[in-house]
């Protein structure tokens, strides 16, 4: 339940006051279930990764980092695909 609402906590909004109330459910996610850390590794990894950013960072630069990495991810995507269609063709 507590990871859950981490992971909603750090989607609403990117400000440092919405990463302290995330990392304030992560630890009590942790606490309440420790297994988490290594079930979830990927997710836990990810989302301590995204608490740092937003708490070090300024709010602005890491949503033109995420947007930045959003866009080339889609260029690739689509270039792949079209690749893979022309050598169907």
């Amino acid at each position: 339940f507590y990871l859950y609402l981490t992971l909603r906590a750090l989607e609403t909004s990117q400000s440092r006051r919405s990463s302290l109330q995330a990392m304030q459910y992560l630890i009590k996610a942790i606490r309440y279930d420790p297994s988490i850390l290594q079930r979830r590794r990927y997710l836990t990894g990810l989302t301590l990764a995204k608490l740092a950013a937003n708490s070090l960072l300024s709010p602005q630069f890491v949503r033109r980092q995420i947007a930045t990495r959003k866009a080339n991810r889609r260029t690739a995507e689509a270039g792949a695909t079209s690749r893979l269609s022309q050598s169907a063709g």
